[in-house]
């Protein structure tokens, strides 16, 4: 459950936590959080309880007002604003529904919450991810979940990896390694290949992350060096999704470490114009995971 106490967060956390509560009551009026939401004593003046007020309230304001700057940067949002409140629309769109499982994805507790209805919301969102990519990259290029195929062994899907992009090379264990390896740090890997089906192409390698706390997991990972006896002719590119909107806070520090980083916005940006179309059961997938997780969020409210 996503809980805010608090005005003491980014203005995209409390934004999350204003569209959040709309999600799971229909409408939040912002005079209805100022009762339960405080300032920290740094931002209060001594014995002044009205001016505490005023900050709760500015505050809530400027979360409104990045609610109201998503609505027009994403084009596909779910949420109606007015002047001191927001609504869930009544009718929303295949691509606001995504939005909506993006916001869940990442503010609910994925450690404990992330499977509803028996859809795993990890899982769904590597999926999203590889559509992007294959829409990111163009219609030439091919994209995969790794370690999800029917190899399950991860000696195996390295080898068959490798087949796959015409790297040189077999598996290795690494030195000191622990052989308990589930994807080696990749969650997904894209390639263009070329039809003489020589090395020398385009490879990316990326990792998928929901929750909030992704921002000590930004790595490059040294797949090829750590885990074959080869290694491709060209460098890999790096991407790392998050379903978290955070604005420019921190983004090339992010971009540096991960690669090509993919926010909540680029996420829903790269997607298919109709994802139905493209893949029905992913779709179907995620909207019995959204309207789950919103059942189990109405019947363990506090």
């Amino acid at each position: 459950m996503f809980k805010v106490e608090s005005i003491n967060h980014t203005v995209f956390i409390l934004a999350d936590f204003l569209e959040y509560q709309a999600l799971s009551k229909g409408k939040c009026a912002l005079n209805d959080l100022r009762s339960f939401l405080s300032a920290s004593d740094d931002e209060l003046e001594i014995g002044c309880i009205d001016e505490g007020d005023d900050k709760v309230l500015n505050k809530l304001q400027e979360a409104l007002l990045c609610c109201s700057q998503r609505k027009k940067e994403f084009c596909e949002y779910p949420f109606v604003i007015n002047e001191q409140s927001i609504a869930l629309s009544n009718n929303f769109n295949d691509k606001e529904l995504i939005y909506l499982f993006l916001l869940l994805a990442n503010r609910m507790n994925m450690q404990k919450e992330r499977v509803q209805e028996g859809k795993d919301a990890t899982k769904l969102f590597e999926h999203l991810c590889r559509l992007d990519v294959l829409n990111y990259f163009g219609n030439r290029s091919k994209c995969e979940i790794f370690g999800t195929s029917v190899v399950v062994n991860f000696k195996d899907n390295v080898d068959a990896l490798l087949k796959k992009l015409n790297v040189m090379g077999e598996y290795k264990q690494p030195y000191g390694g622990t052989n308990q390896q589930k994807d080696g740090g990749v969650d997904i890997v894209a390639w263009i290949p070329f039809e003489d089906g020589k090395d020398s192409q385009l490879i990316a390698l990326g990792q998928c992350k929901t929750g909030s706390n992704w921002q000590n997991l930004i790595r490059k990972v040294d797949f090829f060096d750590n885990f074959s006896t080869g290694r491709p002719f060209v460098n890999p590119l790096y991407m790392f999704f998050v379903s978290e909107d955070f604005g420019r806070n921190k983004w090339e520090e992010y971009s540096r470490g991960g690669g090509i980083l993919f926010d909540r916005k680029r996420v829903l940006e790269f997607l298919p114009d109709s994802i139905k179309d493209i893949d029905s059961a992913l779709f179907e997938d995620i909207q019995t995971w959204v309207y789950a997780t919103i059942g189990y969020i109405n019947e363990n409210r506090e």
